[in-house]
């Protein structure tokens, strides 16, 4: 998967695998599954808030 990162939700389908689903418009972001047993996955962080409009203008987020 190289240097890219996008935001995907993660959902569990049994004991081991899981399901992400990118959030994006792009038809080509399609869901894939990965079987947590063989060490594919690795989640860099967690979202918990986005800031849109006039709050992600900010000066404080240059």
């Amino acid at each position: 998967m190289g240097e890219q990162v996008a935001l995907k939700r993660y959902r569990r389908i049994d004991d081991w695998r899981v399901e992400l689903r990118a959030e994006s418009t792009n038809a080509a972001h399609r869901p894939q599954v990965v079987d947590a047993d063989t060490g594919q996955l690795h989640v860099e962080g967690v979202m918990v808030a986005a800031l849109v409009g006039a709050a992600a203008a900010m000066p404080f987020f240059d």
